[in-house]
């Protein structure tokens, strides 16, 4: 915990003092007693972790940044069908969001983003509609089908009991 609030703390005002409950337990001789104090430091320092100006909410609007750079004409690749097949899912999800990837090498990125190396995980798992829409949209839009294979497409799909 200390060492990612660290990380950050040039953005957070007053960490030392806010953290000193905390520190108090790493001192050589000092019994380790996690009390209200700790505790209560402990949530101070998340809330501040999690307000402005250390996070903020995405923004759709500005270029994602990556120190990978394969990722970089994988995430901008218009076609779907270009991309590797094991991609393609993950891609799929990117395509709502109309997503652009800028590389910069890591040395030059300033802040990492520490919570995003252990994501919670969605507990309403995954939205599946959303997910078959968007395939067969990108399905439509990469592969040329002429108007009708697209009718017969669209008659079994209107016959099928399950659909």
């Amino acid at each position: 915990m200390l060492g990612m609030v660290n990380y950050l703390g040039k953005f957070l005002p007053d960490l030392s003092s806010e953290l000193h409950p905390v520190a108090e337990l790493l001192k050589k001789d000092m019994a380790w007693l996690w009390d209200k104090p700790q505790q209560r430091a402990f949530n101070k320092v998340k809330a501040m972790l999690s307000s402005a100006p250390a996070l903020a909410y995405y923004d759709v609007g500005r270029p994602t940044i990556t120190d990978h750079k394969p990722l970089v004409p994988l995430i901008n690749a218009c076609d779907l069908d270009k991309a590797p097949l094991r991609c393609q899912r993950r891609l799929m999800r990117l395509m709502p969001f109309n997503a652009r990837a800028v590389h910069i090498p890591a040395k030059q990125l300033v802040v990492a983003d520490t919570l995003s190396r252990n994501p919670l995980r969605d507990s309403t798992g995954t939205d599946t509609e959303d997910n078959v829409r968007a395939y067969i949209e990108a399905l439509i839009t990469a592969r040329a089908m002429s108007e009708s294979k697209l009718d017969l497409i669209r008659e079994a799909t209107g016959n099928d009991a399950v659909m």
